[in-house]
């Protein structure tokens, strides 16, 4: 007694398998399970309990195992091993909740030896994978073709081969490789003692050997007694491009044994081909997996991910080339609940889905567990509970419910609910049957007709509804019946003027009443109370459609047509038998633009191109003031004339626009010639050079003949297209965003010096303020909203904040790259226009850089200070030297001194509060890529298992220095000190904030834009409230920077498309010159600052210097006096 199942699995190299059984037996019970070729045994002691004078056993136990795999497939085997046959009816046992869980290869890895590392392996082929087999070609036996299979269970292998037999191979491989890999599942069935497998590639030139031994030789299994799979591996060194592979078991020579093969692999380490295709889901069985193509679920063959033919329980749908489940064949497959093999509802599963029975107000399952107030729950079903029926029962009935008899009198027999009389071991039952004009059996009447009302109906008596007596057919009258009033009327019947009347539409059948459903819908099923199928439907039993009309496709109980079937129908164009485009007929079977078709109904439709052809301009895209057009053939053409040419004869123009406003240049991507039939390509690109408000007309044309291969000519020799209508700028338009570009770019080369200057000075602090600065603005171009030219050309400049050249002149471009691999990942909005690459490894290169270099000068000053700290000269030495009239060496030993305090005072950048600084100057950056890359949505990998931990790291790190600084009240701090700390933790707050906003908002530019300027605001409001600077200055130059980056953020918002088309073109213009004199004026404030600072401490160093300068004077008269 056992299971057996096969599953398909992606590459990988570990896997995991849980299960729960469930058993009521009579003894306890021993599983064993085989994974391939892993066995496993348990013997497992069960609860008991008595049950009528029986002691019986009840398991439920969870199995799990974990084991290496790599196989392509696994076949998983589940019995109940060394069960007595006398008790074999007596036990109930079955299995749920099955986990399968894949420890899957890394990405594009399709042979792994672990989660990491993968083998440079390219799968070349692969053969006998399929549920059924059919890919046998190039396969031998005994040097003959050979397409023999064998079943197993519910799996197939390429077989049966015996004693004798060589399985044979032959194939090429075209790409240059080293070496190959093999990878199949042997079955060996009926083995009694210890064989080997001999494998041998290319004549014998290499050879593995394989030994086999059964461990469990008497168990039952699916394919029979003594039975061994094993999964086998393999790799040679292999160059030629022929390939022959031979596979025995030659001293296999035990009676009625033999062995077949499945799921064979081969694998080159050939140059991959990457990203077949991309779907950017991981799920298998949709057509593409692992970035390959792979057949759908229940599809047997199939072409680059479209399936052309399905399993026998799966039915081909044409419209979409993948496979639906068949419901109604009794077998659950795919997305299906349960199948019960018919279409009747609310008997528990209706088109293979869990249904309630009517109603049911609680069901699990199909099966109902509460039914509504008014009716009983019976066999599943929910059945109307009427107390004061009035049952019509047989004399002999002792015992009825509902109309139902449920016991006889004695000598009487229950039968369809009614009593009979015949012997209790001998009783035969004639079915009556009702229309012939006889009553026989359980009839009460028959009089050859199927009429309503004419006293009886279904071979029983039945009067008119109105009826309030009826006796055998016969309604007595109502003078008869003058003392009589009816009170109530049978359940699903109203009354209304003393008459029981029923209700179509409440959903309750009554006895006129075929059906119903509850709406007035036609074609539905039920329609008026009366059975109704879709349209088109040939068989139609109790409103199910079981059969359509020729070329309609039956689903979900309505008749479809079926585009693709060859059988052209009323609502169909054409129907050319396939669901291709460009043939004439397309996928949804209507005639293409330039193509002809019969049209007769019922027949297949015929297609011809005997339309002349056709030119015609697609619009590409524009990118500021250019702007480009496609211009494509609709059929192969070629030149009439041999001294023509296309290109050459092409005329271009914008209609009614002076010429000299702009410029047109075109490329043939694919230009036709006189002796080759070919699909014309020209991409325009049209360039304006003047603001235009003036509608823009794109004209084409030529004066030549192109034909296509019917020598019809193309007539549409003119093209036009109309254009949008860009924003461009005048030569002094663009003059001023250059100048301005140029300006920011001076200020930037300013500050970078001022920075610099302010680091010599020993003041680390102010100058990665100066940088942080230098990239604040810089942030601004991705708003993503359509910026005028003049506002894209002033950012230009900040393209000097880029290290990429540092990189690539030092050649650490390459450093990188080897080191992190070149990965790209799409960033989205603005970000993309920008060709930002969103990968976190790639984009940290600068910090990296960084943190060597800085590491590099850390080195370098402790090594310094340690080896000078006891030979350095002090200023008592210096004072010694001038006194002993060495001018010349007491001015150099006076230098070196100056020098050697200038390092000292360098110290404070490689401390603790050093390291604190560096991080949040270059707090703008990482912010920006750690917050780009999560939205960026990386797949998972190995990589992203890396980066992911970076940024959170990372992130907590930043985010614990600024909260330090905030909330820092050391005493030993000055209250000047604490204010600057609290302010840095705020800038690192407002930093995040501001960037979050930028690339979380990329999809609604207004509330990026509002949000980013409030931010902001907030920001200044809390400097002024808390107090947080003392200094004028500094208070003076916080406001004079933030201000215009306030103002530019809200007044991007003008940019949107909603307020957009309020504005001219200039008025846009005019916005962003506006904008860039606001940034502009910003960017001096920090160099006001910083000039201020310089000039302040050079004043303090002259006056130091002039105070020095009589002392020393004084000190040589001493001398000389002396």
């Amino acid at each position: 007694m056992g299971l057996f199942k096969t599953f398909y699995l992606p590459p990988h190299h570990k896997l995991d398998l849980k299960f729960r059984i469930f058993f009521s037996s009579q003894t306890d019970v021993q599983i064993s399970t085989t994974l391939d070729d892993y066995y496993f045994q348990t013997h497992d002691t069960c609860a008991y309990y008595e049950l009528c004078d029986t002691i019986l056993f009840s398991c439920d136990k969870i199995y799990d195992y974990s084991i290496r795999h790599q196989s392509s497939t696994l076949q998983v085997q589940v019995f109940l091993v060394d069960y007595p046959n006398y008790l074999a009816t007596n036990i109930f046992w079955g299995i749920t909740d099955v986990f399968l869980s894949v420890y899957q290869c890394p990405p594009q890895c399709e042979v792994c030896i672990n989660s990491i590392t993968c083998l440079n392996l390219t799968q070349f082929s692969v053969y006998f994978w399929e549920q059924d087999i059919s890919k046998i070609e190039g396969w031998q036996k005994r040097n003959l073709p050979f397409r023999g299979t064998h079943k197993c269970g519910n799996f197939q292998f390429y077989g049966p081969f015996h004693e004798f037999d060589v399985i044979k191979f032959n194939s090429i491989i075209l790409q240059d490789h080293t070496q190959i890999m093999i990878r199949f599942k042997l079955i060996i069935v009926q083995l009694q003692r210890r064989r080997s497998l001999e494998i041998l590639v290319n004549n014998k030139q290499q050879n593995h050997n394989y030994h086999f031994a059964l461990d469990s030789i008497d168990k039952m299994f699916i394919c029979g007694q003594s039975q061994v799979i094993a999964d086998i591996q393999a790799q040679y060194q292999h160059y030629v491009p022929n390939l022959s592979i031979e596979i025995s078991i030659p001293d296999m020579i035990d009676w009625g044994a033999y062995f077949g093969i499945r799921d064979f692999e081969i694998f080159t380490d050939a140059q991959k081909v990457t990203e077949l295709c991309n779907d950017h889901n991981i799920n298998p069985f949709d057509g593409c997996f692992n970035f390959q193509f792979d057949c759908s679920e229940g599809c047997s063959n199939c072409v680059q991910g479209n399936c052309l033919e399905c399993y026998s329980n799966w039915q081909h749908d044409l419209y979409n080339n993948d496979c639906i489940p068949k419901c109604g064949d009794g077998i659950i497959v795919g997305i299906e609940e349960c199948d019960d093999s018919n279409l009747i509802p609310n008997d528990g599963c209706h088109e293979c889905q869990f249904s309630c029975p009517l109603n049911c107000l609680q069901c699990q399952f199909g099966s109902c567990l509460n039914c509504n107030s008014l009716f009983q729950l019976v066999n599943n079903n929910c059945i109307p509970d009427i107390l004061n029926y009035k049952n019509k029962q047989q004399l002999e009935c002792i015992e009825c419910e509902n109309t139902h008899c449920m016991k006889c009198m004695p000598e009487w027999n229950l039968f369809n609910f009614q009593c009979v009389q015949c012997e209790a071991d001998d009783c035969y039952f004639y079915e009556a049957i009702c229309g012939d004009g006889k009553v026989e059996d359980l009839e009460e009447c028959d009089d050859g007709n199927t009429i309503l009302f004419d006293g009886c109906y279904e071979c029983q008596y039945q009067c008119e509804y109105s009826c309030i007596e009826c006796v055998e057919g016969v309604c007595l009258k109502f003078s008869d019946l003058k003392d009589i009033k009816i009170i109530e009327c049978d359940f699903g019947f109203h009354l209304i003027d003393q008459n029981c009347h029923s209700n179509c539409g409440d959903q309750i059948v009554v006895s006129d009443e075929k059906c119903d459903d509850g709406n007035n819908e036609p074609f539905d099923g039920c329609f008026q109370c009366q059975y109704s199928c879709s349209l088109y439907c040939q068989d139609c039993y109790e409103g199910y459609c079981l059969a359509c009309d020729i070329g309609y496709q039956l689903q979900n109980n309505r008749c479809y047509e079926l585009c693709g079937d060859g059988i052209k129908l009323t609502n169909e164009e054409c129907d050319d038998g396939n669901i291709l485009s460009l043939d004439g007929c397309s996928e949804k079977c209507q005639i293409e633009d330039l193509w002809k078709c019969s049209t007769q109904d019922q027949e297949r439709s015929l297609c011809f191109q005997f339309d002349n052809p056709a030119l015609q301009l697609q619009y590409i895209n524009m990118t500021f003031t250019k702007q480009y057009i496609l211009m494509t053939s609709s059929q192969l053409v070629k030149q009439r004339d041999s001294n023509v040419n296309l290109t050459s004869n092409l005329q271009t123009s914008i209609v009614n626009v002076n010429q000299f406003d702009y410029i047109i240049t075109f490329e043939s991507q694919v230009e036709p010639t006189y002796e080759e039939l070919k699909d014309i390509q020209y991409l325009f690109t049209i360039e304006l050079l003047n603001q235009l408000e003036v509608d823009l007309i794109f004209n084409v044309s030529f004066n030549i003949s192109l034909v296509n291969s019917y020598d019809l000519e193309i007539m549409n020799k003119e093209l036009k297209l109309k254009l949008k209508n860009p924003i461009v700028l005048n030569e002094q338009q663009k003059q001023a965003s250059q100048k301005a570009s140029k300006f920011n770019l001076m200020i930037f080369i300013i500050l970078g010096i001022s920075s610099f200057i302010i680091l010599l000075s020993g003041n680390p602090s102010d100058c990665f303020e100066v940088l942080d600065t230098l990239q604040y603005q810089s942030y601004l171009r991705y708003i993503n909203v359509a910026f005028p030219e003049n506002i894209s050309i002033y950012f230009e400049s900040s393209e000097l904040l880029s290290i990429q050249p540092f990189l690539i002149t030092f050649n650490l471009l390459e450093v990188f790259q080897s080191a992190f691999d070149q990965e790209i990942l799409d960033s989205f909005g603005k970000f993309y226009f920008y060709s930002i690459n969103a990968d976190l490894l790639i984009n940290f290169q600068s910090q990296f850089c960084q943190i060597a270099f800085l590491t590099l000068l850390t080195i370098l000053y402790y090594g310094y200070v340690k080896i000078n700290y006891k030979s350095c000269i002090s200023q008592r030495q210096i004072i010694d030297l001038r006194r002993e009239h060495s001018m010349f060496i007491s001015h150099i030993v006076l230098i070196l001194y100056q020098i050697h305090q200038f390092i000292l005072r360098l110290g404070k950048m490689f401390s603790l509060s050093g390291l604190k600084l560096w991080i949040l100057a270059n707090s703008w950056d990482i912010l920006f890529k750690i917050i780009l890359y999560l939205y960026s949505k990386p797949q998972n990998s190995l990589r992203t298992q890396l980066s992911i931990p970076l940024c959170i790291g990372i992130m907590i790190t930043l985010f614990a220095i600024a909260i330090s600084y905030t909330i820092n009240n050391a005493n030993n701090k000055k209250l000047r000190d604490l204010k600057m700390y609290r302010h840095h933790g705020l800038i690192v707050i407002k930093k995040f904030l501001f960037l979050f906003f930028l690339i979380k908002a990329q999809d609604n530019s207004i509330i990026q834009c509002i949000a980013m300027a409030l931010i902001n605001t907030l920001y200044l409001g809390l400097i002024i409230i808390t107090n947080l600077l003392k200094d004028n200055i500094d208070k003076i130059v916080i406001f004079w920077f933030e201000m215009p980056i306030i103002i530019f953020t809200f007044s991007s918002v003008s940019f949107h498309p909603d307020f957009a088309k309020h504005l001219t073109n200039n008025q846009q213009i005019l916005i962003g010159f506006a904008q860039i004199m606001i940034l502009s004026f910003g960017l001096l404030s920090p160099l006001i600052k910083y000039g201020y600072v310089i000039i302040e401490k050079a004043q303090s160093t002259i006056i130091i210097k002039c105070q020095r300068i009589p002392c020393l004077k004084n000190t040589k008269k001493g001398h000389r006096k002396g």
